[in-house]
């Protein structure tokens, strides 16, 4: 039997192989690690198995090992990770929004609200988008990819996202233009909100439950106008819009 270290400086982790006839045995020994980071996973990677074959021509080589893949659960703030993740990081130092916890175990690299694994499916868009894991705002427009979501706009179109274009004061009527999606059932309605003071905003709504039509499949970009009467000597008016739920 010959045994081959996969590391003189750190014996706690080697490789061992062992040629038994045609079948091959390989056994992974790894010790926890502890790190800066504070992270508590503990790794354990059972004994694997093997077996080579041949009819002259073609090789078959075929394995088992760890009982399950690399898995991520979580509820609310727990989060577990399962099979060989957090054995080893080959990355330790790239952490991408600072956080103190390494991407390979973070499930948000770029701190935006969405989740890596949403990020890259794009499940959560409609239609189906995937976003940057490692770009809090992947059009570079402002709002964050976890933002676009919450408003349902496309994150990789810098010119769209929930935003007021416009207010305009025609005989005494105040018209109030902004970015909306329209003519298809996102699950959104908008919320025109208001309030005289800008340093204590204390909004209140004054239009609600408004669901825009029209728009160009498949996202429906239209500008949505919601109109009011000017009250008398009123000097300011600050105007926001929001999606619900």
């Amino acid at each position: 039997m010959d045994e081959m270290k996969a590391s003189e400086q750190n014996p706690s982790c080697f490789f061992r192989m062992k040629a038994v006839l045609s079948s091959l045995l390989i056994t992974l020994l790894c010790t926890p690690i502890v790190n800066a980071f504070g992270l508590s996973n503990i790794c354990y990677v059972v004994d694997g198995s093997g077996n080579i074959s041949s009819n002259g021509s073609l090789i078959k080589i075929s394995a088992g090992g760890q009982p399950s893949a690399v898995k991520v659960s979580d509820s609310g703030s727990v989060a577990v990770f399962s099979g060989y993740l957090n054995c080893f990081m080959l990355q330790p130092g790239l952490d991408t929004d600072n956080d103190g916890l390494p991407d390979e175990v973070d499930r948000d690299n770029d701190n935006d609200t969405l989740k890596d694994a949403f990020e890259i499916s794009g499940s959560l868009f409609s239609p189906m988008t995937a976003t940057n894991p490692n770009d809090p705002d992947s059009d570079d427009d402002g709002h964050s990819d976890g933002m676009e979501v919450n408003a349902q706009t496309n994150p990789l179109d810098g010119n769209v996202n929930l935003r007021i274009v416009g207010i305009e004061i025609v005989s005494n009527q105040v018209y109030v233009s902004y970015l909306a999606r329209g003519g298809v059932a996102i699950g959104k309605t908008y919320v025109v909100h208001t309030s005289s003071n800008i340093i204590n905003l204390q909004p209140s709504a004054v239009a609600t439950n408004i669901t825009p039509a029209g728009g160009v499949s498949p996202w429906h970009v239209v500008t949505n106008v919601y109109i009011t009467n000017l009250a008398t000597n009123e000097i300011n008016r600050y105007y926001n819009v929001s999606t619900t739920p």
